[in-house]
């Protein structure tokens, strides 16, 4: 559980502090930096823990791969704080409530499509990362645990390929298509979910670790691009915690609800193809929701050109009433 508490405050923090480091332009590419060293540590501490474990037990294998990040710990007391907003040009206050906060960003548009989106996405990856093997075991006659190595590979590979993938499109893309960051998301999206049910059509194992890969690699493409959007999105002094509101939105009603709900499906009909289908469906509802916004939504400039003028000193800095008359302009 503590060890649960320290990640989500890190990838809560750890974004909004990048994004004063560097400006909104090269954010993309830094964001697909940090989050592909994710899956490269993921599979180091399988190969490692694996390795460690069998040659000098459990607890020795938790000590050796624990006591690296005590002395990366530390050593974030040796990095200079950047100055806060110091690339950002939107308005902001110096004192901003919770609760003003949270309405801010619930009229925010970019910012609410882009975290539905992400919800819908984190419910299919979070049924695919739990029933998956389950799938390889039945479907294809592997041994369980074999089937876990399988699929723990390929979320390592296409993680850190789709991840690096994505950003350095959405870098190229950034000057020549509007809203390039939900357009690469979309892109991902749309083509890694027809992979996805056609894998569930496929008797060869082979053939269905292939698709596996490749949907996956596709899937993971958001993952920069998505981040540097919601950094450029939102003004810094709120930054953090729109990045914390997204994390816990995203396991909330997302990874933690779908295994389940899977698992009730299943046990109910006894069809665990019938089951497992709710993958697809709920990415193809993050195909809809991100390829509308990326069409329908203004860009990034565009919105926060729009509330830069509401800087007024009060702790409502951006007036949902405002958000409200923009939105439906924006419908028109």
């Amino acid at each position: 559980m503590l060890v649960g508490v320290g990640e989500a405050c890190f990838i809560a923090i750890a974004p909004s502090m990048l994004s004063d480091f560097f400006p909104p332009e090269k954010r993309s590419f830094v964001f697909t930096v940090f989050n592909a060293c994710i899956p490269v540590g993921s599979a180091l501490g399988f190969i490692l823990g694996g390795y460690l474990g069998k040659a000098f037990g459990w607890r020795k294998a938790f000590l050796f791969c624990g006591a690296p990040g005590i002395l990366v710990a530390f050593s974030v007391f040796l990095i200079q704080d950047p100055e806060r907003g110091f690339y950002d040009t939107v308005a902001e206050s110096k004192k901003i409530p919770f609760l003003s906060t949270f309405k801010y960003l619930l009229f925010n548009p970019i910012y609410v499509v882009g975290v539905a989106g992400s919800v819908a996405f984190t419910f299919a990856i979070g049924g695919m990362a739990d029933w998956m093997p389950t799938y390889f075991h039945r479907t294809y006659d592997v041994e369980l645990g074999e089937a876990g190595l399988i699929v723990g590979a390929i979320t390592a590979i296409s993680g850190t390929v789709g991840t690096a993938f994505g950003g350095f499109l959405a870098t190229k893309l950034q000057n020549r298509v509007r809203n390039h960051f939900l357009f690469v998301s979309a892109l991902g999206l749309i083509v890694g979910t027809p992979l996805v049910i056609i894998l569930l059509f496929v008797e060869n194992k082979t053939t269905a670790i292939v698709l596996l890969l490749l949907c996956d690699t596709s899937l993971f493409m958001y993952v920069g691009p998505f981040s540097a959007m919601i950094a450029n999105c939102v003004p810094s002094i709120v930054r953090a915690r729109a990045f914390s509101i997204q994390v816990l939105m995203i396991h909330l009603l997302g990874d933690s609800i779908c295994p389940i709900i899977i698992g009730f499906i299943n046990d109910k009909t006894g069809d665990f193809k019938l089951a497992i289908s709710v993958v697809p469906m709920a990415l193809g509802l993050a195909v809809i929701i991100w390829t509308a916004g990326w069409y329908f939504l203004p860009t990034i400039n565009e919105h926060n050109n729009r509330t830069r003028k509401y800087d007024d000193e009060s702790i409502d800095f951006i007036r949902a009433d405002e958000f409200l008359e923009y939105g439906s302009s924006l419908s028109m």
